[in-house]
C-alpha cells in the first residue's frame, strides 16, 4: 500500500493518516466495496449500484452529523471505505457548489486571482475544506486504481482551487459536460464531469453532451433563477431555492449509464 502512495505522490501526512487507520480494530477493513458515494444527497447513484446486486456505502451530511466532512469522523470514515474498495471500484464525489458557483462569486469572492475566495466568510472556508478533502480522497483513489468521478455545475470555481491544480500535476483527469435535461432533469443545466475514465466520459457526453433548441424549450421545469433590478437600477438574479435543489439530482438514468459503462 504505502508504495503505490508513494508512486502517486501522495502527501506525506495522507499517507501517514490511512496507515494508521489501517491498525484502527475498530473499524471495518474487509476488502468487499464496489461502490463509494460521496456527498450524495438522495443517493440515486447508489440506489442503482446496489439495485445491480453491487456493496457499498453512501455519504452524506443530511444522513447523520457523523458523515460529515469537515469535521474527522465523517472524513475518516469516507477514508476507510475507499481504503476497503476493490481495483476498478465506483467512488462518485458530488461537491457541495454553494460557494463555487456563479451566483455565488459575489458574495464568496472566488475567481482566476483569487481561488480560496473571502475566507472571512464560513460557508467560503467549508467549501475550501470540502474541496481540499475531495482531492485527498481522489488522490486515494487513484493510489488504488479506483474509478472516480467529480461532478459541479458547469461554470463552477472548483477547478481553480490550488490542491485540484496540485492533483493534476500527479494524476491524469479527463473532462466533458452535459445537460441535465438530457437525462429527465427537471431543467437544462449543464453539468461538468471529470474522470480517470475517459470511456465514462464519453458514454455521458454520447448520452446528453447535446441538446436541440426545440429539446430545451420543451423541458417543464422553467428557469433556475430571478431576474431584476435592484433599487439602484442595477441588473441582479438570485437563485429560486426549490428548483434549485431539485435540479441538483443526477437521475436515475445519469446513474445507469454509469453503470452501464463500468
Amino acid at each position: 500500500m504505502i508504495l503505490d502512495f508513494q508512486r502517486w505522490s501522495m502527501p506525506p501526512v495522507l499517507q501517514l493518516l490511512c496507515m494508521l487507520l489501517t491498525f484502527n480494530v475498530k473499524v471495518d477493513h474487509s476488502p468487499d466495496v464496489q461502490f463509494v458515494e460521496v456527498f450524495a444527497g438522495v443517493a440515486e447513484i447508489s440506489r442503482a449500484c446496489r439495485a445491480e446486486g453491487m456493496v457499498g456505502s453512501s455519504h452524506d451530511i443530511s444522513y447523520s452529523s457523523h458523515f460529515d466532512l469537515c469535521n474527522r469522523t465523517g472524513f475518516l470514515l469516507a477514508i476507510n471505505e475507499l481504503l476497503r474498495a476493490v481495483p476498478g471500484s465506483l467512488c462518485i464525489f458530488a461537491l457541495c457548489c454553494n460557494s463555487y458557483c456563479r451566483m455565488s462569486r459575489s458574495t464568496s469572492g472566488r475567481g482566476i486571482l483569487f481561488p480560496l475566495g473571502d475566507t472571512s466568510k464560513r460557508f467560503v472556508r467549508e467549501g475550501n475544506l470540502l474541496a481540499s478533502r475531495l482531492v485527498l480522497m481522489l488522490w486515494i483513489c487513484a493510489s488504488r486504481n479506483l474509478i472516480w468521478l467529480v461532478e459541479q455545475p458547469e461554470g463552477s470555481a472548483f477547478p481553480l482551487h490550488p490542491r485540484w491544480q496540485e492533483f493534476l500535476e500527479y494524476c491524469p483527469a479527463f473532462t466533458t459536460s452535459f445537460w441535465m435535461g438530457a437525462f429527465s432533469g427537471p431543467t437544462a443545466k449543464r453539468h461538468r464531469l471529470w474522470s480517470n475514465c475517459p470511456k465514462f466520459l464519453e458514454g455521458i457526453w454520447e448520452a446528453g453532451g447535446s441538446m436541440s433548441r426545440d429539446a430545451l424549450r420543451a423541458l417543464p421545469g422553467g428557469p433556475l433563477v430571478r431576474k431584476y433590478k435592484d433599487k439602484n437600477g442595477v441588473a441582479r438574479c438570485s437563485g429560486l431555492k426549490d428548483k434549485l435543489k431539485a435540479s441538483q439530482l443526477l437521475g436515475a438514468y445519469l446513474a445507469l449509464g454509469l453503470l452501464v459503462q463500468k
